[in-house]
């Protein structure tokens, strides 16, 4: 369940879930956390060309001290998504 939005820009909109290990959403402590999720669609500036340029730079920087782990990348519909 989608919580709140965090932010809309001219890459897409982020809003923040709570993501449960089991699918229990009353689920607390350690098998649950709040992730964000990022909706860019398909025509917006950065998607012209395939999937956005930031999904690269995650992979590249991925692992490293101080940025964020990605847990989804993907196609939804119209929309590209990263969790």
């Amino acid at each position: 369940m989608v919580k709140r939005k965090l932010g809309k820009g001219g890459f897409g909109q982020v809003f923040v879930r709570r993501r449960v290990n089991g699918g229990n959403e009353r689920v607390t402590g350690s098998a649950a956390m709040e992730v964000a999720l990022k909706f860019e669609h398909r025509n917006s500036k950065g998607c012209n060309d395939g999937p956005p340029y930031e999904w690269q730079v995650y992979n590249a920087l991925g692992g490293s001290h101080g940025v964020h782990k990605v847990h989804y990348k993907g196609k939804q519909g119209d929309y590209d998504v990263m969790v």
